[in-house]
């Protein structure tokens, strides 16, 4: 193997933290052995954001038509989302018995037929070195895309645990008692039990339902990213470096806030020495990698300049 073709830029060293968080976040989850489906789901969800960021490590790193490898594994994004759908149905509480069922069917169709467009594709498009590695011309709008609308799905169904988690004792549960079996008492029901919805949303009642929203918010972050990224596809708006930059750091915290709201409700116990060394690692991690990444960029401005003269 030839390792002068293997080269950590700085946007690639910007996904190591991940990287290394899921893999002891996986390990620690399989030492413990989960037997609740949501931890299962759970750890799926990661693993699959697991691949997601090696491949792009790879298609950063290797300097030559291999590294384009990476960008096929990066199509596990849509899967992480698909699995995190079958989660949101059971997080904090199973709320429904069967939509999830035809949902996931949905879903996966939706997965299979991002990742059957992008490997035909990419494969038949040329290879070309860009400004972030090698990589193939075409670039899918399928992929952010299927994630933009199975992320729709997965902000709705948060949502709905928020609602169905949070209690309510207001004015509003008097007014049940003035709507009749009109059709006039029958819309005045429904405006109700919406505006009691809106509220629990905006003020949820019980440690489940805000963490229900709180997951609701998150991956509204993550959709809004995914938006962006279609957007850059179709404009070229600003520089694949920069939008790279954009997604290391917005996709670690939004990493990070899943983690801790998962373990926050779970059933997985935690001592008090495990959190102090889980909080260090994470900040000596986030704040290495960002100083890292940065500093890397210097470097590799410093040698072009150098070049130049």
């Amino acid at each position: 193997m030839n390792f002068d073709l293997f080269l950590i830029s700085p946007i690639a060293f910007g996904r190591a933290t991940p990287i290394i968080l899921i893999l002891v976040l996986s390990i620690f989850i399989l030492l413990k052995r989960p037997s609740d489906i949501r931890e299962i789901l759970f750890l799926l969800h990661f693993l699959s954001v697991f691949i997601f960021n090696i491949g792009y490590f790879i298609a950063y790193s290797v300097y030559s038509p291999a590294g384009n490898s990476g960008w096929y594994l990066s199509i596990a994004a849509v899967f992480s989302v698909a699995i995190q759908i079958q989660f949101a149905y059971r997080f904090p509480q199973r709320f429904v018995k069967k939509e999830h069922h035809i949902v996931l069917v949905v879903s996966m169709i939706i997965c299979f037929l991002s990742l059957i467009d992008y490997f035909f594709r990419a494969q038949t498009a040329t290879v070309r070195l860009n400004e972030t590695g090698y990589g193939s011309v075409y670039r899918s709008v399928y992929v952010p895309a299927g994630i933009l609308l199975l992320s729709i799905w997965r902000i709705i169904v948060f949502l709905r645990q928020t609602i169905y988690c949070s209690g309510y004792h207001g004015k509003l549960d008097s007014s049940f008692s003035e709507c009749t079996n009109t059709l006039k008492g029958k819309l005045r029901f429904n405006i109700i039990k919406f505006l009691i919805s809106i509220k629990k949303i905006i003020k949820p009642s019980g440690k489940a339902a805000r963490a229900a929203r709180s997951y609701a918010i998150l991956v509204t972050f993550e959709m809004l990213l995914a938006i962006f990224v279609v957007v850059f596809i179709t404009t070229d708006i600003i520089s694949e470096t920069n939008l790279n930059i954009v997604m290391n750091i917005v996709l670690l915290f939004i990493y990070l806030g899943y983690v801790i709201i998962f373990f926050n409700k779970s059933n997985i116990s935690f001592s008090f020495i495990y959190k102090i060394i889980a909080i260090s690692m994470v900040v000596l991690l986030s704040i290495t990698t960002t100083m890292g990444m940065f500093i890397l960029f210097e470097f590799e401005k410093n040698y072009d300049n150098s070049k130049k003269t």
